[in-house]
Protein backbone atom coordinates (compact mmCIF):
# COMPACT_ATOMS: atom_id res chain seq x y z
CA UNK A 1 0.00 0.00 0.00
CA UNK A 2 1.47 3.68 -0.81
CA UNK A 3 0.51 6.67 0.74
CA UNK A 4 2.03 10.22 0.90
CA UNK A 5 2.16 12.73 3.57
CA UNK A 6 2.66 16.44 3.41
CA UNK A 7 5.66 17.39 6.15
CA UNK A 8 6.75 20.37 7.53
CA UNK A 9 4.63 22.15 4.62
CA UNK A 10 6.70 19.60 2.49
CA UNK A 11 4.57 17.64 -0.02
CA UNK A 12 6.06 13.99 -0.09
CA UNK A 13 5.54 12.01 -2.66
CA UNK A 14 3.38 7.96 -1.76
CA UNK A 15 5.80 5.67 -0.34
CA UNK A 16 4.92 2.18 1.02
CA UNK A 17 3.44 1.77 4.09
CA UNK A 18 2.44 -1.62 4.42
CA UNK A 19 3.16 -4.93 2.11
CA UNK A 20 1.95 -8.01 1.88
CA UNK A 21 2.62 -11.29 0.18
CA UNK A 22 -0.27 -11.97 -2.06
CA UNK A 23 -0.55 -15.64 -4.65
CA UNK A 24 -0.52 -14.55 -8.48
CA UNK A 25 -3.83 -12.93 -9.59
CA UNK A 26 -5.14 -12.89 -5.99
CA UNK A 27 -6.74 -9.82 -4.25
CA UNK A 28 -5.84 -8.10 -1.67
CA UNK A 29 -8.13 -5.52 -0.06
CA UNK A 30 -6.00 -3.02 2.05
CA UNK A 31 -6.81 0.19 3.98
CA UNK A 32 -5.11 3.06 5.02
CA UNK A 33 -4.11 3.67 9.00
CA UNK A 34 -4.97 6.64 10.67
CA UNK A 35 -2.25 6.20 12.93
CA UNK A 36 1.22 7.09 11.83
CA UNK A 37 4.30 6.16 13.74
CA UNK A 38 7.24 8.46 13.83
CA UNK A 39 11.02 7.62 15.11
CA UNK A 40 14.38 8.68 13.99
CA UNK A 41 16.76 5.62 12.56
CA UNK A 42 19.67 5.48 10.76
CA UNK A 43 20.65 3.47 7.63
CA UNK A 44 16.74 2.96 6.06
CA UNK A 45 16.85 3.75 2.26
CA UNK A 46 13.64 5.84 1.82
CA UNK A 47 10.41 3.98 0.90
CA UNK A 48 11.91 1.08 3.02
CA UNK A 49 9.04 -0.83 4.28
CA UNK A 50 10.79 -2.15 7.80
CA UNK A 51 9.63 -4.61 10.36
CA UNK A 52 12.29 -3.80 12.80
CA UNK A 53 12.53 -0.26 14.54
CA UNK A 54 15.45 0.55 16.80
CA UNK A 55 14.40 3.43 18.41
CA UNK A 56 11.39 4.86 20.63
CA UNK A 57 8.01 5.70 18.41
CA UNK A 58 5.70 7.94 18.60
CA UNK A 59 2.04 6.99 18.22
CA UNK A 60 0.04 10.08 16.24
CA UNK A 61 -3.93 9.85 15.12
CA UNK A 62 -4.88 11.29 12.56
CA UNK A 63 -8.79 11.45 11.58
CA UNK A 64 -10.38 12.90 8.97
CA UNK A 65 -11.79 15.63 11.20
CA UNK A 66 -8.81 16.31 12.81
CA UNK A 67 -6.16 15.29 9.67
CA UNK A 68 -3.41 17.44 10.93
CA UNK A 69 -0.80 17.43 13.73
CA UNK A 70 1.83 19.72 14.72
CA UNK A 71 4.78 18.12 17.10
CA UNK A 72 7.39 18.81 18.77
CA UNK A 73 10.69 16.63 19.23
CA UNK A 74 12.07 15.56 22.50
CA UNK A 75 15.85 14.84 22.16
CA UNK A 76 16.18 13.65 26.08
CA UNK A 77 13.54 10.41 25.18
CA UNK A 78 13.94 10.56 20.94
CA UNK A 79 10.21 11.09 20.74
CA UNK A 80 7.52 13.74 18.92
CA UNK A 81 5.05 15.27 21.24
CA UNK A 82 2.01 17.19 20.10
CA UNK A 83 2.14 21.18 20.29
CA UNK A 84 0.21 23.46 18.78
CA UNK A 85 3.39 26.23 19.08
CA UNK A 86 6.25 25.83 16.83
CA UNK A 87 5.78 22.74 15.73
CA UNK A 88 9.20 20.37 15.06
CA UNK A 89 6.91 18.79 12.81
CA UNK A 90 3.69 19.15 11.24
CA UNK A 91 2.04 15.63 9.55
CA UNK A 92 -1.32 15.76 6.97
CA UNK A 93 -3.10 13.11 6.70
CA UNK A 94 -3.78 13.02 2.84
CA UNK A 95 -7.27 12.79 1.49
CA UNK A 96 -8.08 9.83 -0.61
Amino acid sequence: MMQGATVNEETRPAGPQSAQATLHNSVVVMVPSPTVYLWLQPNISSGTVTTVVSGPTSKVFLTAPSPSANLGYNADTGTFYSTDESPVVAVILPRF
